[in-house]
């Protein structure tokens, strides 16, 4: 295998990792903003009591 053929697959490789990366922290922003939309629900029905 040349040289060009393996720094194309190590920057495919580098890409797929970030993409990744982009996936499991939204995914992580995603599950936060839940929990607090369940938290601040809670409160307001705290108020109300």
């Amino acid at each position: 295998m040349d040289v060009r053929r393996k720094r194309e697959q190590a920057a495919e490789a580098r890409r797929l990792a970030q993409l990744i990366t982009l996936k499991t922290d939204r995914d992580a922003l995603l599950a936060q903003a839940a929990d607090l939309e369940a938290r601040a629900d809670q409160i307001e029905r705290q108020l109300k009591t």
